[in-house]
């Protein structure tokens, strides 16, 4: 089963359940089988650096009264008219920076909708949009 779960959650919480699930199950039918684990996949970069993981994108939550959540939206604003705040229902490397603590958020050109399908596209007015968005968020910080 691939289980997308929310940020309140934790994974051994969930591997839990799933195996107190499968359990409940067994003593129902006999021929129910099944165990909960963690995928791990093998991964080499460009450099040759090899190493295992396990196959997750952590689920992450940014507050809209994060420094970085606040300035972006008034840059968005700015730019575009509207900054709606909401969540992505995908994952995104993202998680890997919020893992660590950093306020991550996502924001870029295109539907999400499109996302990873044939029908994929962006508007190039989306493009110089979300690249003056993103230079005005990088002003914002940096001067």
């Amino acid at each position: 089963i691939d289980f997308r779960y929310i940020p309140e959650y934790r994974m051994g919480e969930l591997i839990r359940q799933i195996e107190n699930l499968i359990s409940r199950l067994k003593t129902e039918d006999n021929a129910v089988t099944g165990e909960a684990s963690i995928v791990r996949k093998h991964l080499r970069s460009h450099t040759g650096l090899e190493s295992e993981t396990e196959a997750v994108n952590l689920p992450f939550y940014t507050s809209p009264s994060e420094e970085l959540v606040k300035t972006s939206s008034e840059v968005l604003r700015g730019i575009t008219g509207k900054a709606e705040l909401g969540t992505w229902t995908f994952g995104t490397d993202g998680a890997y920076f919020a893992s660590l603590g950093i306020p991550t958020i996502g924001i870029g050109p295109g539907e999400e909708r499109f996302a990873h399908t044939v029908q994929e596209h962006v508007r190039v007015s989306d493009l110089l949009d979300a690249t003056k968005v993103y230079a005005g968020i990088n002003l914002a910080f940096c001067g």
